[in-house]
């Protein structure tokens, strides 16, 4: 496994613990990086990762370290990030965000899973209208930052299971149909 940089996000929903693995390019961070981007996903990540969320979603911290360095010391931050919609759904539904690298095939895709969505962001088996044209804005600002050529330092990846690749994202996108989380105690993420 190529080393590269990860921050994982930690959260809680309604007693149920979520995490989400965020992959990023980037092969050696100092501990001010690090800290750098912890502060980065927690103030212009998660703002729009949590759009379909209910209050009842709370995430807490944000642990960034290198993965495959066995020297490594991650980098711990604690936060207070909530949902803001008002009933919660099932904690099987869930947002799927779609990471699209521009490689076909299995090797050039990932995915991220967004929990604890409020029954407001449903409609007809689907993302309800208003919470779509949200979500359309806040892809616009993710693809503006987070990809290949994007504004932030720091830019997402992939890595593929089946050649142990780590491949830029070039662009982020999502299903407007519900995804439908199995608890195989593995979190949710990439």
């Amino acid at each position: 496994m190529p080393v590269h940089t990860v921050a994982t996000i930690y959260g809680l929903c309604s007693g149920v613990n979520t995490i989400t693995t965020l992959r990023f390019m980037e092969d050696a961070l100092t501990l001010a990086q690090k800290q750098s981007l912890a502060q980065a996903v927690r103030d212009r990540f998660l703002p729009q990762f949590k759009t379909p969320c209910a209050a009842a979603m709370n995430w807490t911290t944000i642990v960034v370290s290198m993965q495959g360095d066995v020297n490594d010391s991650p980098y711990q931050l604690a936060i207070n990030v909530v949902g803001g919609g008002s009933n919660l759904a099932p904690h099987q539904v869930a947002v799927q965000w779609n990471l699209f690298t521009g490689v076909a095939g299995r090797r050039g895709r990932g995915r991220l899973f967004v929990p604890g969505i409020h029954t407001g962001a449903i409609g007809a088996g689907k993302i309800a209208s208003a919470t779509k044209l949200s979500m359309d804005s806040d892809m616009t600002t993710i693809n503006s930052r987070w990809t290949v050529g994007g504004s932030e330092a720091y830019h997402l990846g992939v890595l593929s299971r089946t050649d142990n690749a780590l491949r830029a994202v070039v662009q982020v996108g999502y299903s407007e149909i519900f995804a439908t989380l199995h608890s195989r105690r593995l979190g949710v993420g990439i």
